[in-house]
């Protein structure tokens, strides 16, 4: 988890506080997230080598 956090705080510069705030909605939300990615039109930026690593099957909904 840490890893993510400190990639949202050097790629997005959000700050650390930021971060962990940004982190715990989407462990709260984590089984909604695989349908926003879908929908939003991102599962056909996620190259294929990561869709079939993604955790829950969120690949599939690419």
């Amino acid at each position: 988890m840490n890893e993510l956090i400190n990639g949202l705080i050097k790629k997005v510069g959000l700050d650390e506080e930021t971060a962990k705030k940004v982190m715990a909605f989407l462990q709260e939300n984590a089984s909604q997230v695989p349908q926003w990615l879908a929908s939003s039109g991102l599962g056909d930026k996620v190259p294929d080598s990561i869709k079939s690593k993604l955790p829950g099957g969120l690949g599939k909904l690419f």
